[in-house]
């Protein structure tokens, strides 16, 4: 930005006494049209020429001395932002009549003077260039009043800084070269106001008319985009080969003429494609592109580098099309003809003038490059193939041997790898093609690359040099005059697009992130309008591409600046007509904030959560008012059931999910759809589990006829009936569930390795593969079901063998394969029952009993283990003895033995019989020592130590299970139901601070017990004065450290008392000093008296 951007939120009407009183304090001269050429009249520092803008030359001593001056001063400041503030400050303070036009921020406007002035300074020896970027500037302010009173002030301040900072470093050609420069730029703004200001606003006013835009859409107050919210760089045609062109056209024709068939044209866009096709141009497809560019090539008609850049991408897209039917006074005539049928009230010759002076220079732009890049494209594209490995690796590390050469300071920049940088160097040579084939592509990648590297704050005085040393190599390698020109071409736009992109982006919430401050971040925001507080925490636009200071400072591990942002934008301030809390902003721009916290900032979800909630100050009834914001947190983007307590949950925190805002969310959904559903589900496996217990533990006492032939026949039936449904419907069912959960998580790769084997990752869920195992288990059962091996026996009668009859178990065929089968139907019994312990979620203690019971398995398994290890080890030893009882007789034999002594299951009259074998008994005796003493001592000490470990957590582990449940149970929930349910919160409706205090949606409130959080400071931040949102917050009182009021007045105290100390000590010291000296002299015990007095005066101030 300009040295003299502080006016540029003016009012635009001032008092004429105001510019009298500056024209006192400065009253310079003023030269009209003769441009300085030489250093004799660029030396005439006093004088401001505001008649003519033309070119500045500077000889290169003038150059060198101005620089040097400059950058010195930036040294000695602490850094740029301090720099800017001091001449902020220096301006400020040198006229007081000024101060009111003094209306940006200080933070703001100090950024803006170090980007203006230096740009500037960074191409001073350019005069094109800088002539340029003074024209860009300078229409940044048409419509502020800028005098040449002002501009004395104004460069007097800078320089009269620089001088005072630099001392005798800074010479006599340095200062009058500065204060020249100086000059030239504020005549330059007087002259651009006064010869185009009327031309720029009546293009962009009716420019807004046009598109049905207000006027704050177009900036038409300051004729300039936002600078979070930039006009576009693109295109929309994507690169197509020559031989696509008549295809293109013959679609965008039929295009045209479909949209000539609309009955209204409201927008300059569907006006044009009106007019061109009665106009007779519907097949000139040429004219959309420019049509898609043409809303950015407006926007910035005030700003003339954008401009320039805008007509260069435009020129690349139009060489896609045959050049041949490229008329751009075509364009002039349908853009003319729909300008004046969508503003025909204002429109007038001077509407007509303005919009043609607009089209002559960009149609010069355009005219200059058309043609040239086809042949750039085909130079590049034929340099780039004729590369080999060993020259391309040489370009590679010549690149930056002279980047460092030119620019020493880049080295602290480029510290990675030699390998990373020869990928950097192969990018920027794969780009400056890439630029000419595809420009639509290149422009949103090259927006995307300038945004991401705002985040490493890199010096964009590096862009010239790097770009020059990349030229400078491709020169040494080539004599092709095209291929050198077509490079430095191609490169140096992306370079201005990718400089533009960072200086866009970097905005002093940016900064702050950089060096992870929360404090540097409260200042920045403080200077933000609090209607658009949150964007600027949000969002920073370039074109089509944007970014996100929230996210970027998460991504980048600035977690402090992260902190600070969730925390500034979940307070809740108000003034006397609205309340401003940004949640509902910080949920849609980023859906998934609570996914990106748990995965890159785990620390930061509990600030989110307490965010959510509002706790009222007072009480009424011993009940306080709590306001939970939930509504992001409970629904998603599609109207279902967010899934942001799932990720948390996942996290496996218990005392996170014992967050208020979880419990809460958690037990509504649960106490609403949830707990319905999930018993539906779980009936289907109680009606199986009665079956089955049925069939095989109840009907089979009297399937071997106990009761009667008859009934033995009529059993076995039922039971043949209940055994086919759990086959059928259950293992069936399991059967089809587990098929298509894991040919979709083979599919979608969601599998991990269990020793060889690529298992799904449902299957670490303990009722997902419990589950499988059932299905297994009853597959095996259905394949050794007794009654297939006694079909034969069919018709055999009660007395042929027990159970005989129909269906019968109990055939000699079957007697092999029924062991088998009972096995296998014990297992499914207990599955059966263990699946049945799903239950225990229903009740947050019963279930966190169960989740004790399940962690202290661990330790059960590791006891049986060792019992085992101890029997097996006793039982050789045992028989090693050359002694044998019956109990011992062999390994097998003395395992059960003393298996059976461990359960206490041992017959205890055949110890008597052991008394006689002494060496046996002495083992058994040891044995009952390290089972009973040692491994029982230990499990139980195991055991109470992990009931300890968890004691505190086991509620937090319930309640994660209870989400779990959730989540898998609302799948089967009808759509219908769950959005009526939501509908049925009532999320929408305003929930109250107070009584008739009215305050934000978007949760519900509760009644909580008045001592359960006692709430001392009121957390909404209340402010008066003006209420316009575009005005920033009145500056807050700085919070203590860890939020403490107490703090904060303990320190105010120990810095009075350390003040008071201090001047009783000076006091004391005087006086000693006075009584000392009261023989040496009158003049001396002068000097000594005035000393006390001073003093004396301190003290009492301190006190």
């Amino acid at each position: 930005m300009s040295v003299v951007e502080v006016t540029e939120e003016v009012y635009e009407e001032e008092e004429e006494e105001m510019d009298a009183e500056v024209a006192e304090d400065a009253s310079p001269d003023v030269e009209g049209g003769e441009t300085l050429e030489d250093d004799a009249m660029a030396l005439e520092a006093n004088k401001v020429n505001a008649e003519s803008f033309e070119l500045l030359r500077f000889s290169k001593e003038s150059v060198d001395e101005v620089k040097r001056c400059w950058f010195s001063f930036l040294d000695r400041c602490a850094s740029k932002d301090a720099a800017g503030a001091a001449i902020y400050a220096a301006i400020f303070d040198s006229a007081p009549s000024l101060h009111s036009l003094f209306k940006t921020p200080r933070a703001v406007m100090a950024m803006r003077f170090m980007n203006g002035i230096s740009s500037m300074i960074n191409v001073l020896e350019d005069p094109v260039k800088l002539k340029t970027q003074v024209e860009t500037l300078g229409f940044q302010h048409l419509d502020l009043e800028v005098t040449v009173p002002r501009v004395a002030i104004f460069r007097d301040a800078i320089v009269g800084l620089l001088e005072m900072e630099l001392g005798e470093d800074m010479s006599s050609l340095g200062r009058n070269s500065l204060a020249a420069f100086l000059g030239y730029v504020g005549g330059s703004y007087i002259f651009i106001r006064v010869n185009y200001a009327e031309r720029i606003k009546i293009i962009i006013k009716s420019w807004a008319i046009a598109n049905k835009k207000t006027e704050e859409e177009v900036a038409v107050d300051g004729l300039v985009v936002e600078e979070n919210e930039p006009a576009e760089c693109e295109a929309t045609l994507q690169d197509e080969g020559p031989g696509k062109t008549a295809d293109l056209e013959k679609g965008h024709d039929n295009k045209l003429n479909n949209n000539a068939g609309m009955t209204v044209p409201t927008t300059f866009s569907e006006m044009f494609t009106f007019n061109s096709a009665v106009m007779g141009f519907g097949s000139d497809v040429w004219m959309e592109a420019v049509l898609d560019s043409f809303d950015s090539i407006v926007m910035n008609v005030a700003n003339s580098y954008r401009l320039q850049e805008e007509c260069d991408v435009l020129s690349i897209r139009l060489e896609k099309f045959n050049k041949h039917s490229i008329r751009l006074s075509a364009y002039k005539a349908v853009m003319l003809a729909s300008l004046r049928s969508l503003v025909p009230k204002e429109w007038n010759s001077t509407y007509e003038v303005a919009w043609g002076w607009f089209w002559e220079n960009v149609e010069r732009m355009l005219q200059a490059n058309l043609g040239r890049p086809a042949v750039m494209e085909i130079a590049l594209t034929r340099f780039m193939n004729s590369l080999d490995d060993s020259t391309r690796d040489k370009v590679r590390r010549l690149i930056f041997v002279t980047f460092f050469q030119m620019a020493p300071a880049g080295q602290e920049m480029f510290k990675q790898s030699t390998t990373r940088l020869h990928f950097i160097a192969d990018k920027v040579l794969e780009m400056t093609v890439d630029i000419l084939r595809d420009p639509q592509r290149m422009c949103e990648d090259v927006s995307a690359l300038g945004l991401r590297h705002v985040g490493y704050a890199p010096p964009t005085e590096l862009f010239g040099p790097f770009v020059s040393s990349c030229i400078e190599v491709v020169r040494n390698l080539t004599q092709d005059e095209k291929l050198e020109d077509a490079f430095s071409w191609s490169l140096g736009l992306i370079s201005r697009m990718l400089v533009r992109t960072i200086l866009e982006g970097s905005t002093i919430v940016m900064k702050a992130i950089n060096i992870n401050s929360s404090t540097q971040l409260k200042s920045a925001v403080d200077c933000a309008p609090r209607g658009k507080r949150a964007v600027w925490m949000l969002n920073i636009t370039v074109g089509t591409q944007s970014i996100s200071p929230l996210m970027w400072s998460i991504e980048s591990g600035a977690l402090d600046a992260a902190q600070g942002i969730i925390k500034d934008l979940l307070t809740v301030r108000a003034d006397r007509d609205r309340y401003y809390y940004a949640a509902e902003e910080l949920f849609t721009r980023h859906p998934d904030i609570v996914y990106r916290l748990c995965q890159e900032a785990r620390s930061l979800v509990s600030h989110l959560l307490d965010g959510l909630i509002w706790r009222s100050r007072t009480t009424e009834n011993g009940k306080r008012r709590v306001n939970y914001y939930i509504k992001h947190i409970l629904v998603g983007e599609d109207g279902r059931l967010n899934d942001a307590m799932s990720w948390i949950a996942d996290l496996g925190d218990p005392k996170l999910v014992r967050h208020p805002v979880l419990v809460l969310t958690s037990d509504i959904v649960w106490n609403g759809p949830a707990y319905f559903c999930f018993l539906t589900c779980k009936v289907w496996l109680v009606f199986t589990l009665v079956a089955f217990m049925t069939a095989q533990s109840i009907l089979s006492m009297y399937g071997k006829n106990a009761h009667g032939f008859e009934v033995g026949n009529a059993t076995r039936e039922a039971q043949f009936a209940l055994r086919l449904f759990v086959y059928l419907f259950c293992m069936g069912q399991l059967a089809i569930y587990h098929i298509r959960a894991s040919a979709k998580a083979y599919k979608g790769k969601k599998v991990f390795k269990l020793c060889c084997l690529r298992v799904p990752e449902y299957l670490t869920a303990f009722q997902e593969w419990i589950s499988l195992v059932q299905c297994i288990a009853l597959i095996f059962m259905v394949s050794t079901c007794p009654k297939l091996y006694c079909m034969v026996h069919w018709h055999d009668q009660e007395d042929a063998f027990l159970g005989a009859g129909i269906l019968s178990d109990w055939c000699p065929e079957a007697e092999e394969i029924r062991i088998t089968y009972s096995i296998l139907s014990v297992t499914t019994m207990l599955i059966f029952f263990l699946r049945m312990t799903d239950f225990a979620v229903m009740n947050n203690t019963l279930s966190a009993y169960l989740i004790m019971a399940f962690s202290c398995l661990k330790e059960v398994f590791l006891f049986i283990v060792a019992l085992f290890c101890v029997i097996f080890a006793f039982s050789a030893s045992t028989l090693a003895l050359f002694q044998s009882t019956p109990h011992f007789k062999d390994i097998p034999t003395a395992a059960l033995s003393y298996l059976e002594m461990s359960f206490a299951l041992f017959d205890p009259n055949e110890y008597e019989k052991i008394h006689g074998t002494v060496l046996i008994f002495i083992l058994v005796v040891l044995f009952q020592i390290c089972i009973f003493v040692f491994l029982l001592n230990l499990l139980i000490a195991q055991l109470c130590s992990v009931h300890r470990s968890m004691y505190d957590d086991i509620v937090g582990h319930a309640r994660m299970q209870r989400i779990v449940t959730i989540y898998a149970t609302l799948p089967y929930v009808a759509v219908p139901l769950l959005t009526k349910w939501i509908g049925s919160l009532k999320l929408d409706q305003k929930l109250e601070f107070g009584l008739g205090d009215v305050g934000l949606a978007g949760g519900v409130q509760v009644l909580e017990p008045a001592n359960l959080n006692p709430t001392i400071l009121e957390t909404i931040r209340r402010f008066g004065g003006s209420t316009s949102p575009s005005a920033p917050w009145p500056a807050e009182e700085e919070e203590a450290s860890e939020g403490d009021p107490g703090l904060a007045r303990m320190e105010k105290m120990m810095t009075r008392m350390m003040q008071t100390l201090e001047g009783k000590r000076g006091k004391k010291g005087s006086r000693s000093g006075s009584r000392s000296g009261s023989s040496g002299g009158s003049r001396l015990g002068g000097s000594l008296s005035s000393s006390e007095h001073s003093s004396k005066d301190e003290a009492a101030n301190s006190d």
